[in-house]
């Protein structure tokens, strides 16, 4: 060969055609397994938040429906100290009392039983006498909150959970002779 003349190329040495060749070539090992892992990833990050909301909801209720009870059996005591007659608050007015008690995410409780909102129910009892079973003597509210709630991956489904809470209060100075208004019901 002479100075300026160039080598002809060498052609590149053909790959052995067999089985283990495939396991050798490694391009693309990383986007399978993302394939296969991301989603379940995905899905257990979407839990653990949905998990998260749904403490924050119990709390809330939590929160909510002890509060009203005991403003409301406070507004009821208040009324017997000073007219000597004890008056329930309106179902308004306990529900105003959850609406300043709960906390976010909840949205408000309203009066009308409308889907995704908490629905509240009173029940005013008198036991001066104390003949309940597992009952103290007094006047006390058994305050109930049901809520549907909806997890966030879940939400397209249409698909709820149903939570309850229930509390009870009794109104003080309530074991003696007391006179209960009708607005008790009890």
């Amino acid at each position: 060969m002479t100075r300026g003349s160039k080598s002809p190329p060498v052609p590149p040495t053909p790959r052995l055609a067999c089985a283990w060749s495939a396991w050798r070539d490694r391009r693309g090992g990383e986007a399978v397994e993302y394939a296969i892992v991301g989603p379940v990833l995905v899905l257990m990050m979407l839990a653990i938040i949905d998990l998260g909301l749904l403490g924050f909801s119990m709390g809330g209720l939590a929160h909510g429906v002890r509060g009203a009870a005991r403003a409301a059996v406070m507004q009821a005591s208040d009324a017997d100290t000073q007219t000597g007659t004890m008056s329930c608050p309106p179902a308004a007015d306990i529900i105003g009392y959850f609406n300043q008690f709960a906390h976010p995410p909840l949205p408000l409780a309203t009066s009308a039983a409308s889907p995704g909102t908490p629905i509240l129910a009173e029940q005013w009892t008198n036991n001066n006498a104390g003949t309940g079973i597992n009952e103290s003597p007094g006047v006390y509210l058994t305050l109930t909150v049901h809520y549907e709630w909806t997890p966030l991956f879940l939400s397209l489904f249409k698909v709820g959970v149903p939570l309850s809470i229930t509390t009870v209060a009794t109104v003080m100075g309530s074991t003696g002779a007391v006179t209960i208004d009708s607005s008790c019901g009890a």
